[in-house]
């Protein structure tokens, strides 16, 4: 293959199996000018060079996974034979922890009857791909994780076939966790290096410590292994990118003196280095590669700033203190679709003396699993003034030993506004309790805990023997944890309940202002603290367990997107009528859910919704035609505590002029609590006073949400008297069964919505608060 440079390629003739695609090859390669020969996949860069084209032609034509090719010698799993899209693919062979059993730093590392060898392969795709794994031994069961993806697969013997379309990490398990198949679904992109890049080829590489500095950047190709670590500090525009292997396997600690059996100094007896360590770095990307085989932590940073971490695939980690991605004193930072398996501590933030604090960091559609420690941290070390900000968003915990989530802060730092956010807990697969090792020879009990609650959330402020006198002398008695947010957490289960602990060294160090909402176990809602195995400790509060209203009506899968959907008539009116609503003013299609119209849910047509109904009733007031612009303003709801002025549609609205203004929301709004009374007020504050005070000044109705809620009602009311708005009560009416669609649609969110007997006197409602004639203020 050549572009028109005259550069040569070489496309995989194993990939292009029939005349059709292979045509389809031959009419990409003209299009784009390529000279395109028949050839056999080569070895060295001209293979990186081939995978970076077949890749994009794949994007465009639709051909077969690009399956990633392995160096010879590299050692490969016999349990599994892969294909796919009909073509093999190596499996490479994987060390993992077998068990939780865990020691203080002896002075040496892990026993290896503790581990079992597993199987991971790795390939790109565009679209879709089709895989068969074939099991070397019989099996009764199959599970393909992440559950929330839904990979539907058939069986025939011992070969299962899936289809992949979503890209990232999964797992193949039969009959349980043990000796799984790791499955790494890349996107198709071009692999080529950037210019100045410092490139590993395909093939085996040696470089033991490499030191990097600013500017620099290293590319792996997908077929390479590189034996080693990278290391940088003080350092800026830093990136590591490629598709290749980081394995750290023939790193070995340096023992430093003799350990005294489990003493707290033992683990400062050895010398023992991180895979990927920067600290004080800014703008540092990571993109793609796999870790393997860590002897310390995958990806360490410290005091690092405007950082980007992606597509990263952490495997293979049985050694101690294999942490996953440690975020200490760091700053803006986004992780995203990132895979660990890690046998300490999985997605962490965490802070320690010198670098600052910890805030406005990240973690984002990333799957853990957890052989050992937490996985989902905040702590336990938190020795910076604030650790604040900080997500974790749309993951999943596809297996944990100890905690899923955890807060614990052992030192004097304040941790704030944590959020874990849809995450996906799967404990459908019990795993033994975590177990400390005191001795070589101390047996691991492989049933304990197997009846136990498993460890779901921890929220702590405590004193560590060790870790609370490391902190510069500023321990004082203990550290503060104030707002944590559980919110659309849902657990999948063995049918236990979930443990959920809060721990307190005082009534002045305690978590406080930790709420669970809409968290489901089993698909079900907890509405309270006798649905999960709640431990409360001495001076500890208990969190709070809310349901909103969405979820109680089963309506929290409406509305989806980001932005604020608008339907806007212009017809050359005499008068313009603004309304603020949601999915009952308007939802566009959703078959899923079995709504396919583009008006307000669920009335039987456009002009029987409430917002064309209000619409019309003025128009029949004053005897003219109107303009009208109807917003769907569920992300904010949502969202009630974000800034406004980041929505240049509110101020566009303001410049509409409306002569009328409806503000008819608050069913989205989350389960708020007292603490809450006052910012949902003044978002709502915020919300109405630039249209009451605008040129025209209008008359604003606001209502109360349809599904009445004592607190979100009480807000409503208290904006509008603030801002001089009407007040109208539209709780009355959802409490009658008649005015909803019940027995009209089969999703229950949707049947819960007003029907056209609801939505007729929801208009009417707001009608009455404009007055008789609708005609200016009454």
């Amino acid at each position: 293959m050549k572009w028109p440079c005259g550069t040569k390629f070489a496309v995989n003739p194993r990939a292009v199996k029939s005349r059709f695609r292979w045509n389809a090859v031959l009419v990409c390669g003209r299009i784009c000018g390529m000279k395109i020969d028949r050839c056999r996949f080569i070895g060295g860069s001209a293979a990186a060079a081939a995978v970076g084209v077949f890749t994009s032609l794949a994007a465009l034509t639709g051909l077969a996974a690009q399956v990633y090719p392995v160096p010879a010698g590299e050692r490969t799993y016999p349990g599994y034979a892969v294909e796919v899209d009909d073509e093999k693919a190596p499996v490479s062979e994987v060390r993992c922890s077998a068990m939780p059993f865990n020691r203080r730093w002896p002075g040496h590392q892990r026993q290896i009857e503790q581990t079992e060898l597993c199987g991971m392969v790795r390939f790109a795709f565009a679209g879709k791909a089709t895989v068969s794994v074939t099991a070397a031994r019989d099996f009764k069961e199959v599970k393909i994780r992440p559950l929330s993806r839904n990979v539907a697969f058939c069986r025939k013997e011992r070969t299962v076939t899936f289809d992949i379309t979503r890209p990232g990490g999964y797992s193949v398990e039969f009959d349980g966790y043990h000796n799984n198949l790791h499955v790494f679904a890349d996107v198709a992109v071009e692999h080529a290096p950037p210019p100045n890049a410092i490139v590993f080829g395909p093939g085996f590489h040696d470089v033991g410590v490499r030191d990097l500095k600013s500017g620099d950047t290293v590319y792996l190709d997908p077929g390479a292994v590189v034996y080693g670590c990278f290391h940088a500090s003080d350092a800026r525009d830093i990136a590591i990118l490629g598709r290749g292997i980081i394995d750290m396997s023939k790193e070995k600690e340096k023992i430093l003196f003799a350990a005294s059996g489990d003493g707290h100094e033992a683990v400062k007896n050895a010398k023992r280095v991180h895979t990927l360590e920067f600290r004080n770095c800014r703008n540092v990307k990571i993109d793609g590669v796999v870790i393997r085989d860590s002897l310390l932590y995958n990806i360490a940073m410290w005091g690092c700033e405007d950082v980007s971490i992606s597509g990263v695939k952490i495997i293979g980690q049985w050694r101690f203190n294999t942490d996953g991605i440690d975020l200490h004193n760091c700053r803006h930072v986004k992780v995203t679709d990132c895979f660990a398996r890690t046998f300490d501590d999985t997605f962490c933030f965490k802070a320690h003396e010198g670098y600052g604090n910890c805030e406005d960091c990240t973690f984002e559609r990333c799957v853990a699993w957890n052989d050992w420690g937490k996985a989902f941290e905040v702590g336990v070390e938190c020795r910076a003034e604030h650790l604040r900000r900080l997500v974790f968003r749309d993951c999943d915990c596809i297996h944990a030993a100890g905690w899923a989530m955890d807060v614990t802060n052992v030192d004097y730092g304040r941790v704030s506004d944590v959020l874990f956010d849809d995450i996906r807990i799967e404990r459908d697969d019990p795993m033994p309790a975590s177990q400390l090792q005191k001795a070589d020879d101390s047996p691991f009990d492989a049933a304990k805990g197997l009846d136990d609650p498993p460890r779901l959330f921890l929220a702590s402020v405590s004193f560590h023997h060790e870790y609370s006198n490391e902190n510069g002398g500023k321990w004082n008695g203990g550290g503060f944890i104030d707002g944590v947010t559980v919110r659309n957490v849902s657990v999948t289960t063995d049918g236990r309940k979930q443990l959920v602990q809060t721990r307190a060294i005082d009534a002045a160090h305690r978590p406080e202002n930790v709420v669970f909402e809409d968290f489901t176990v089993d698909g079900k809602p907890v509405s309270g603290a006798d649905e999960v195995a709640l431990n409360v400790g001495d001076h500890a509060e208990a969190p709070q367990f809310r349901v909103s209203d969405a979820k109680r009506m089963g309506a929290e899968m409406m509305n989806p997107g980001g932005g604020l959907g608008c339907r806007e008539r212009k017809c050359g009116g005499t008068f313009r009528v603004l309304i603020y609503g949601n999915s009952i003013a308007f939802h566009g299609r959703a078959p899923k859910i079995g709504w396919n119209n583009e008006w307000g849910m669920a009335a039987s047509a456009r002009d029987k919704d409430f917002a064309h109904l209000v619409v019309a009733g003025l128009e029949a007031r004053r005897g003219e035609r109107a303009d009208f612009r109807i917003r769907n303003l569920a992300v904010l709801e949502r969202n009630f505590n974000t800034n406004l002025t980041a929505f240049a549609a509110l101020a566009d609205d303001v410049a509409y002029a409306p002569d009328y203004v409806v503000i008819a929301i608050g069913e989205n709004v989350p389960a708020i609590g007292e603490t809450e009374v006052s910012g949902y007020t003044q978002f709502l504050v915020r919300l109405a006073k630039p249209l009451v005070e605008s040129a025209k000044r209008p008359p604003v109705v606001m209502r109360s949400p349809f599904w009445r809620n004592a607190i979100k009602d009480a807000c409503t009311s208290r904006a509008a008297e603030e801002v001089g708005a009407v007040y109208v009560d539209a709780g009355p009416l959802g409490e009658k069964d008649e005015n909803m669609a019940l027995g009209l649609f089969s999703h229950n969110g949707v049947a819960r919505h007003p029907g056209d007997l609801g939505m007729k006197r929801l208009a009417e409602l707001m009608l009455s608060g404009f007055g008789g004639t609708g005609k200016g203020r009454q």
